[in-house]
């Protein structure tokens, strides 16, 4: 049988829009900088419109830079888990049902603080 591994890139942080930033940028990154697999996948799920709008608000892509437009939202929504450590728990549970284990993608060059909260908030709850 096919085993199915797949998730988001997710951040927990008690600051929202800090963690949002973070995983924007990341997204913004794939989508614009690492070759067109990425943003040909992400389109090719329904998200054309919000690929381009990614790439048009990112002509010079750098990777702790990246923006996800307003327009473009919806693809920060899916593939993405951010927030307070509930938050990112609550997010990941919908990956459960889509996968039959579930990733998680970290930003590069965490603080320590920042990617222990995110791997707890993650964490199976036994």
């Amino acid at each position: 049988p096919l085993t199915v591994a797949a998730g988001p890139v997710a951040m927990a942080d008690e600051d929202t829009a800090s963690a949002r930033r973070t995983v924007a940028a990341v997204i913004a990154w794939y989508l614009c900088a690492m070759g067109d697999i990425y943003h040909r996948s992400v389109a090719s799920q329904g998200y054309g419109p919000e690929v381009h709008a990614i790439q048009a608000a990112n002509p010079k892509p750098r990777p702790h830079a990246g923006v996800i437009p307003k327009e473009a939202e919806a693809v920060l929504e899916q593939f993405a888990a951010y927030g307070r450590a509930t938050d990112v728990g609550s997010q990941l549970e919908a990956w459960d049902s889509a996968a039959d284990i579930v990733l998680i993608t970290l930003p590069a060059g965490l603080a320590w603080e920042s990617l222990e909260a995110t791997l707890r908030a993650a964490s199976p709850q036994c």
